[in-house]
């Protein structure tokens, strides 16, 4: 993955929510009949999204086959949830 692609997903937290959750569902593709329904229930993502994001999150190789995301993508998408994350006062 370039680093260029991330833009595609930086803002767009749906497509980060289906990165998170692709190896959950992996199993599902191609052919269950309501794979998109289960993801759907698994990331939060409406099953309309899921199919207008599902092809831009493969050709641009951020999500494979058995349940592959690219590290590059995932350690982005994790240092963003720390960011959004409330702070937790330890003492």
């Amino acid at each position: 993955m370039n680093v260029e692609s991330l833009v595609l997903v930086e803002e767009d937290t749906d497509a980060q929510r289906l990165c998170v959750t692709w190896p959950k569902v992996a199993h599902l593709f191609p052919d269950h009949e309501d794979r998109y329904e289960q993801w759907a229930s698994i990331s939060g993502v409406f099953e309309d999204d899921i199919r207008r994001l599902e092809p831009m999150l493969f050709g641009n190789d951020f999500l494979g086959p058995e349940g592959m995301v690219d590290p590059q993508l995932l350690g982005f998408v994790r240092a963003r949830l720390r960011k959004m994350l409330p702070k937790v006062n330890q003492t």
